[in-house]
């Protein structure tokens, strides 16, 4: 490795680091404000369950969910990139840091936004001619969440007895 590669790895690095998305530990009791989302979980039931021969285990039912708590749409625009248009539509993403993900039960789970569509003026070339002409068309510009929807999603976790569900939120907006 020459001295050159040598300095670009500590760089790359950092700005992996820097690039990287802040998690935010949540509990059934303590959501968390994450750009204006309040994010967080419901438990919707508890049980013990045995897990073959590796014992009993606390099984939660869980509800995780997403609310736009602002008064504006949260809009997770496509972006343009390599001759293509791209955008995720994960919002955020719940990891169970405890779970087992036995009996293939879930260690997280993932918020998905809608499309967001708007009608919008298109040009197209009348068939057979030159000539454009405006249409009227709805048009995908990405995917949002609107002001005070709430998006959520259910999983099954099971965990170590007697222990509660071990919550990180990482919020996926704009890493896209």
């Amino acid at each position: 490795m020459n001295r050159k590669q040598l300095l670009i790895i500590p760089f790359l690095f950092i700005i992996g680091k820097l690039c990287a998305q802040q998690s935010h530990h949540v509990t059934d009791k303590e959501p968390a404000v994450i750009n204006g989302l309040h994010v967080g979980y419901n438990i919707k039931s508890h049980e013990v369950k045995t897990v073959g021969d590796k014992g009993d285990f606390s099984r939660y039912s869980v509800r995780f969910y997403a609310t736009n708590t602002t008064n504006e749409p949260k809009i997770i625009l496509f972006k343009e990139g390599l001759g293509h248009t791209y955008a995720a539509d994960h919002l955020v993403q719940f990891n169970c840091l405890n779970a087992t993900g036995a009996r293939l039960t879930s260690k997280s789970a993932t918020i998905i936004a809608p499309p967001c569509n708007v009608t919008a003026m298109v040009d197209d070339k009348e068939c057979g001619t030159n000539k454009v002409v405006k249409n009227r068309r709805t048009v995908q510009i990405g995917y949002w969440i609107k002001p005070g929807q709430t998006l959520s999603t259910d999983v099954i976790l099971i965990v170590p007895l007697n222990e509660p569900p071990n919550i990180e939120a990482v919020y996926l907006g704009n890493a896209n």
